[in-house]
């Protein structure tokens, strides 16, 4: 019960620090750093430091960016561009390295503050997802960090509540990251050679954008699966039939099964 009752208070001290966090951020401006004008105005002077002091500044590059992560300060693109801008391609291997190092002190914060929490109180509900998960989770963090459609940060802290391994979450992070990493780090290294930072979106950077959505687009299959095998999952909890080949019936099945217990 003890052990129970200090988890609940977990969620409430995570709340407090994320408020603590974002109210420091705030009041220094750390977000006015983080914009493609500010890195193109200073980008000779940060090349310069750079070139003389190299490791220093990939160390003070991947600190930063780990810390932003784990905090859930937006700019993870920003980053991923200025990576490109000051360290070309390498940049890529530091970028990758920072932003899976953030996301996985992010989960691991996640699932010590809330997930335990949750999968204490909800243990039966969610004996059945937790199957699920721990069968196939590698396979869904994969293709939803490579679709990049939901924020990174809600996916490291939704991850953090589930049981998926931390093996799985940082080898699928790493992969998942690696193709639209590509286009912001060849963003960045088209923006060192405008003398406009508003023109940002050139066709060589445009043409990479276009390229990385295309190949989002070729992954809705395998969403549409993830979502149809997850309706199934509730609706086979809540002891609703499945249709084999009716994705909307069974959707509107559990809507319609939550709205009744409500009511």
């Amino acid at each position: 019960m003890g052990s129970y009752g200090n988890s609940k208070k977990k969620p409430f001290i995570a709340l407090i620090i994320i408020i603590m966090v974002f109210g420091g951020v705030k009041y220094l401006k750390l977000t006015d750093y983080l914009t493609l004008s500010y890195l193109h105005t200073n980008m000779h002077q940060l090349q310069t430091i750079i070139s003389e002091h190299y490791v220093s500044s990939v160390c003070c590059y991947t600190v930063s960016f780990i810390v932003a992560t784990a905090f859930s300060i937006p700019g993870s693109s920003i980053f991923t561009t200025a990576a490109g801008l000051l360290f070309g391609w390498p940049g890529l291997l530091y970028a990758l390295l920072s932003a899976t190092i953030g996301a996985t002190l992010l989960f691991l914060s996640s699932r010590y503050f809330i997930g335990s929490w949750v999968q204490q109180k909800y243990a039966q509900q969610l004996l059945g997802f937790n199957n699920e998960i721990q069968e196939h989770g590698h396979h869904y963090l994969l293709i939803i960090r490579l679709i990049a459609v939901l924020p990174f940060c809600l996916v490291n802290m939704l991850s953090g509540l589930t049981l998926l391994s931390i093996p799985s979450f940082i080898s699928m992070t790493i992969f998942g990251l690696i193709p639209v990493s590509t286009v912001y780090i060849f963003a960045g290294k088209q923006l060192s050679k405008l003398a406009n930072p508003d023109d940002f979106f050139s066709p060589p950077v445009m043409v990479a954008f276009s390229i990385f959505v295309f190949f989002k687009v070729a992954l809705a299959p395998a969403v549409f699966k993830i979502a149809k095998r997850m309706v199934k999952l509730i609706a086979k909890k809540k002891g609703m039939s499945v249709k084999k080949s009716g994705f909307v019936h069974n959707l509107v099945l559990v809507k319609n099964r939550a709205h009744q217990k409500q009511v």
